[in-house]
């Protein structure tokens, strides 16, 4: 079987080698002798040949370690490269970050803006439907969102729905419910501002004022502590340092008096009567309420 990897050459001798060794002539010693020498020098040159082969051959192909060496400072390279990218998206990332929360705060900062806005756009508009509606809404986001209305602002805008109320029969009942709801915001705002929210309150005294008789129309007296969690009808009562807390008020027009009297977190069932006035412009006007409603 022939392998194409091992191929052997015939090449002619040249034509000295074919007179030294011609049949024709005598062979004598000087012949030989320069046979030998001829052979000998090609020897030589044969060696001489293969050790510029060798020269060569070592610079084309590169040892194993040259390999390695070169494969590891590439590496390092790629390694630094990779590194001073990552640093270079980190900060990017970083920054970007910064720019995006600076603008969700912005953001946050409009939307929770935009109902107080709202409220001060009504002190100087007409009373209409759409913009009580507007207005009603307004205070429902910015009790659910806890914007921080100005108290200037709460009373200036409870005063003309208290007014629209009294004095527009169509819009009255429109404008009243958007009193109410100022009323519950503000009383919620006086929640979120008391550092005394949530502490434990006494049972107040339910005993008749000292040296005294009960004012005439009023039938309850409660003093001092407070009470939470409950409906409570105030018709016919007087309340002194009291903290009403996450309650439901009811109030129909009757007597009333109340001294030194918090409402905290509490909604309001009024009734839309002339009395019902005076203590919706006193729920507004201030955190603790000190008013009397007689006759």
């Amino acid at each position: 079987m022939q392998n194409d990897s091992y191929k052997i050459c015939f090449t002619p001798l040249p034509e000295e080698s074919a007179v030294l060794y011609s049949t024709d002539m005598p062979v004598s010693d000087s012949r030989f002798d320069k046979l030998i020498n001829k052979v000998e020098g090609l020897s030589e040159k044969l060696s001489d040949f293969g050790e510029r082969i060798a020269r060569l051959e070592g610079p084309l192909v590169p040892a194993k370690s040259t390999w390695r060496t070169l494969a590891k400072w590439l590496l390092g390279v790629l390694s630094g490269a990779l590194l001073i990218y990552l640093a270079w998206l980190g900060s990017t990332v970083y920054s970007q970050g910064n720019k995006l929360a600076s603008m969700a705060r912005d953001i946050d900062y409009i939307v929770k803006a935009l109902p107080a806005a709202q409220l001060v756009k009504f002190q100087s508009v007409t009373p209409s439907e759409e913009n009580l509606a507007k207005t009603r809404q307004a205070i429902q986001e910015s009790r659910a969102e806890k914007v921080i209305i100005p108290p200037q602002v709460i009373t200036s805008v409870g005063s003309k729905l208290i007014q629209t109320s009294f004095s527009n029969p169509k819009l009255s009942e429109a404008a009243w419910s958007t009193t109410l709801d100022l009323i519950n915001y503000r009383s919620f705002l006086t929640s979120i501002q008391s550092p005394n929210y949530g502490a434990p309150l006494q049972t107040p005294s339910h005993a008749q004022p000292p040296h005294q008789t009960l004012p005439p129309g009023i039938v309850l007296y409660w003093h001092g502590g407070g009470f939470s969690r409950a409906t409570q009808d105030i018709d016919g009562m007087m309340l002194e340092d009291l903290v009403i807390r996450d309650a439901h008020i009811i109030y129909n027009g009757g007597p009333l008096i109340l001294k030194n009297v918090t409402f905290q977190n509490c909604t309001f069932t009024i009734r839309l009567v002339p009395p019902s006035q005076r203590l919706t412009e006193a729920l507004l006007a201030s955190s603790t309420v000190t008013l009397d409603i007689r006759g």
